[in-house]
């Protein structure tokens, strides 16, 4: 048996949840562009036309002129090591385990028996 309270709540919500689903009157879809606009570029790999080369600015933290902003990332520009220098730390680690591992296969020895 229900309580006069749940009855007022479960008509309360199903109210809300059809509300909810209207859409008012002066709703209009939004308008796509069509597939040949020269919105889209012809292919995946072209850049559009309102990002052109040059378009965004290289140091873009000076636009905030906040020089506390501007020192620190000129620290970690001066501190930043090469992607080469990283992909050859990481080949000389290889190599070290590489030649650390060679103690742990066999050795033979060519000894003559006399």
């Amino acid at each position: 048996m229900r309580s006069p309270y749940q009855a007022v709540l479960l008509l309360l919500s199903a109210l809300m949840l059809l509300v909810g689903c209207a859409v008012g009157p002066d709703y209009a879809p939004p308008s796509l562009p069509s597939l040949h606009s020269s919105q889209f570029p012809a292919s995946f790999g072209e850049p559009t036309a309102s990002l052109a080369l040059g378009a965004v600015e290289v140091a873009w933290w000076r636009a905030f002129d906040d020089p506390t902003l501007a020192t620190l990332v000129q620290r970690a520009l001066a501190a930043n090591h090469d992607i080469g220098i990283a992909a050859a730390r990481l080949e000389e680690a290889n190599a070290m385990l590489r030649e650390n591992r060679q103690g742990f296969l066999p050795r033979g020895g060519g000894a003559a028996l006399s």
